[in-house]
């Protein structure tokens, strides 16, 4: 049987969390079913640190195809 009162309130919302995290996904699957960029090429430059490396990984989770490039300062 249940010890605590937590545990039944877990018991019923836990699936029901679950439910709308998958419904969630669903729908922004049908939105972007290939990722915003799916389909594009990016070309970013200075993409070896911050803000340039960030924008080449998102872009690329987005679906596009990504060129890089960066100048190694100390070679």
């Amino acid at each position: 049987m249940f010890t605590c009162v937590s545990e039944v309130v877990q018991l019923i919302i836990g699936p029901i969390e679950a439910m709308a995290a998958n419904r969630v996904a669903q729908i922004a699957g049908h939105l972007y079913p290939k990722g915003m960029l799916a389909g594009q090429v990016a070309i970013i430059t200075g993409s070896g640190q911050g803000i340039g490396a960030e924008a080449a990984n998102l872009f690329a989770k987005e679906g596009a195809k990504v060129v890089v490039q960066d100048i190694d300062s100390g070679a």
